[in-house]
């Protein structure tokens, strides 16, 4: 699927962080923060709601789409963006970055072996990656198809099944693994309906939406894999 077909998908701004990122944040000292495959900005969002990204922290966010990355840069002038693959950050200098992100990416990308020798490279000595991707369960089923399997998205190129390969890239580009969770996925059941009326992104400035928002639908096999490295000083 092209990418700026996909873009159309929009990522509705909420202010949904997940806790063990909002954790990791409150424990490490950062000044630079980059957000890799950023989408529409979703998270920047939520964590700009909550002052996380104040003015004295420089904000990198990039994606593949120019679509999504002007939706970022609406949501604050200062934030440096660039339209760039996950698995070729050349915009960025190695060693420049304090904490980097990437939320559901991994799982896109052609290649996920040159994606994670990239966010090693672009880490700080002492800088933490936060990861996050699908861990689908034998029993797992969603009803999009990409390359002839069920998947949870019909872009995603792959659905980890196991930690073992996932470790080995990261462990490989000197990566050290702090703590991991996993949660079920769940859904809110009122996206769909949005999604399908075609409502903007900040949908969700209305506080009876929010609300309703709270009602989510769990998909039985599917979990978001959230995981927290370190590079060594």
């Amino acid at each position: 699927m092209d990418i700026e077909t996909y873009a159309q998908s929009i990522h509705f701004y909420a202010d949904d962080v997940p806790p063990f990122l909002i954790r990791t944040l409150g424990t490490r000292q950062w000044t630079s923060f980059f957000d890799v495959g950023c989408g529409d900005g979703s998270l920047l969002n939520a964590l700009k709601i909550r002052k996380i990204l104040n003015s004295d922290k420089k904000v990198f966010a990039a994606d593949l789409s120019q679509t999504r990355i002007e939706r970022v840069k609406a949501i604050d002038s200062s934030y440096q963006c660039f339209v760039s693959p996950a698995d070729d950050l050349k915009a960025i200098e190695t060693g420049s970055i304090d904490f980097v992100v990437s939320t559901q990416v991994i799982e896109h990308v052609p290649d996920d072996e040159k994606m994670a020798a990239e966010l090693a490279r672009v880490l700080k000595p002492g800088g933490t990656l936060f990861l996050s991707t699908v861990y689908k369960k034998w029993y797992g089923w969603y009803f999009y198809r990409c390359n002839g399997k069920w998947t949870l998205d019909p872009t995603h190129l792959r659905e980890y099944a196991d930690e073992t390969r996932l470790y080995e890239f990261m462990k490989k580009n000197g990566l050290q693994l702090e703590s991991q969770e996993k949660h079920l996925f769940k859904f809110p059941a009122v996206d769909f309906v949005l999604k399908r009326i075609g409502v903007g992104t900040d949908v969700y400035k209305h506080r009876l939406l929010r609300r309703v928002r709270k009602l989510q639908v769990p998909i039985v096999g599917y979990y978001d894999w959230q995981m927290v490295w370190k590079k060594p000083r």
